[in-house]
Formats: C-alpha cells, structure tokens, sequence
C-alpha cells in the first residue's frame, strides 16, 4: 500500500519490507555515523557520501525517499545538491532536509527544501521533522 502527497510525486512506503530510504550527506565523519546509526535504528535505509559529488552519484543511480544534507561541505553544497535532486535526475525527487547553522529562511527560499534544522541537531526534533516531511507536511 502507497500513499501519495498533494504533490503526487512522493510515494510513502508503508510496507515493513519497503523500508523508507535516505542518504546522508556530510563532510564530518562523527555526525554522518551518528545520522546514520540514529535512522537505522528507527528502521530506515541509510545510504551515506561525504560531500555533494559523491551524493549526486547515489541519486542518479538510486531512487530515495529522504536526502538529509549539511548546507555547507566540499565540492557540491548543500543548495546546489537539493536543487540537482529535485530538477536534474531521471528519478522521483526526494525530500530534502537541509542542515546547518544558517538562518533558515533563507535557505529553505534558495533549496527548494522542505525542511532545515538548525545546528547542533537535536535527534528527537530530527525525527518529528522526518517524520512531517515524509508524510508531506512542511517541517
């Protein structure tokens, strides 16, 4: 069973063996592992790339749910990573949750994000936001 958005592009998976999938995309060791283990646990899919070129490959190449980004890492940043999964891949979009220490409005304008949570994270506020997101309502 699938569920669609307003939007009609995002399927929500709700079987357990469709697991939700995400990439995590940061440039520090600590908090990519962190991201990753906090997700898994909830029973997501947890692909990992350290900086947006890496990420880029994971998109064209995989469909995911749920792109969770630093707003600022090497190479390709966190704008120009949300913008290329939303317009320039041949998959559906995924959600985007940008991270950072940035004002947030601004960087919801520039990304087209659906969500930005300020630094240092907060897993429990992490999750009520993935959860909002993934269920199609604004974070």
């Amino acid at each position: 069973m699938t569920t669609t958005t307003q939007s009609g592009i995002f399927s929500l998976k709700l079987y357990k063996e469709e697991k939700v999938k995400v990439l995590i995309v940061d440039d520090e060791d600590a908090v990519r592992m962190l991201l990753s283990r906090f997700l898994e646990s909830l029973d997501y899919k947890v692909d990992t790339a350290c900086d947006g070129w890496e990420a880029s490959t994971y998109l064209s190449t995989n469909s995911y749910d749920l792109l969770i980004t630093d707003y600022i890492h090497p190479g390709m940043d966190g704008a120009a990573l949300a913008r290329y999964a939303k317009h320039e891949i041949d998959l559906p979009p995924p959600r985007v949750i940008i991270l950072t220490g940035y004002p947030e409005s601004e960087i919801l304008c520039e990304t087209g994000a659906e969500a930005c949570l300020l630094k240092p994270i907060n897993l429990s506020k992490l999750k009520e936001v993935i959860e909002e997101v993934l269920s199609g309502v604004k974070g």
